[in-house]
């Protein structure tokens, strides 16, 4: 969820749609479901599971092929719920604060701040954004990417922001903003000098 502030002091707040990026990976999570219970009835049809009742009988261990269908179901359930957990507090406490000449980036992990880190306007050198993939044209949400120079790591994926466009716009104009100023307090800086020097 995007939200602009009005007072210029405040930070303005790209925080990622957690709900959408969890809805995402449960379809995902969907598709993998029934790509396995595809594959689960083509071996059935096939072969048949008896297979896996003669493997488990070579270990003194009865099993039906009922209880192989819940074990899988069970296991892949257990998968699921580890995913989408993952998946939620991965993304939850992500928050980038964008300022007059910098963009912070926090990532905070049960309580514990993970991650702070500063991306100052000077070392952007692209600002570019992506609504690649079926889900996110259909939620209308995206990732943003900030190349940068000069810097131990060379982007920043912002992910999962809704209208990435809108979004992506506001910051290349802040970015425009920024460099616009350096370049009159270069010039100014310039004409102060060329003045000392007739002195």
């Amino acid at each position: 969820m995007v939200e602009v502030s009005v007072n210029t002091e405040k930070p303005f707040e790209i925080i990622p749609d957690v709900k959408k990026e969890t809805l995402k990976t449960g379809f995902f999570i969907g598709v993998i479901f029934l790509i396995s219970i595809a594959i689960v009835i083509f071996l059935q049809i096939q072969v048949g599971l008896g297979f896996l009742i003669d493997v488990f009988a070579v270990f003194g261990t009865e099993i039906t092929g009922g209880q192989i269908a819940l074990t899988i179901i069970a296991l892949f359930l257990i998968f699921a719920i580890a995913v989408l957990a993952f998946s939620y507090l991965s993304i939850k406490n992500v928050k980038y604060s964008v300022f007059k000449d910098k963009i912070m980036h926090k990532e905070t992990q049960a309580l514990v701040l993970m991650l702070n880190q500063e991306v100052p306007f000077k070392n952007i050198t692209r600002i570019t954004f992506s609504r690649s993939g079926f889900l996110n044209k259909l939620l209308d949400c995206g990732d943003i990417t900030i190349d940068l120079t000069a810097l131990n790591i060379k982007e920043v994926k912002l992910l999962s922001i809704n209208n990435p466009e809108q979004v992506a716009q506001y910051l290349q104009g802040m970015l425009n903003n920024y460099n616009a100023t350096q370049q009159m307090q270069f010039q100014e800086q310039k004409k102060i000098e060329g003045i000392m020097e007739r002195f």
